[in-house]
């Protein structure tokens, strides 16, 4: 079964996993390498990363306890940002 809970701050790298393979094995079909090391650099702060997901306070979905995705919205409640695993069937993801 799928969870939904609030975004704890232990989730920081593992979000930034799910950010980091979402832009480099899906978004490479639409966007060119120098942009998607751009987006997600190999050697990334993850202090920045700590702050940045921090301030937008999102959510994580688990499964069997592993958390499977990222969903981030603005403060008007708007998804802006939905990170999934990059090995989830292509079907899923359009």
């Amino acid at each position: 079964m799928i969870t939904i809970r609030n975004y704890e701050r232990k989730d920081a790298s593992v979000t930034w996993e799910l950010k980091f393979q979402t832009i480099r094995n899906i978004n490479i079909s639409d966007y060119s390498l120098e942009q998607v090391k751009a987006w997600a650099p190999d050697n990334f702060d993850m202090d920045v990363w700590q702050k940045r997901i921090d301030d937008m306070n999102p959510f994580v979905a688990e499964l069997n306890g592993q958390v499977v995705a990222s969903p981030i919205y603005n403060k008007m409640a708007i998804l802006i940002i939905f990170f999934l695993p990059c090995r989830i069937p292509r079907s899923w993801r359009r």
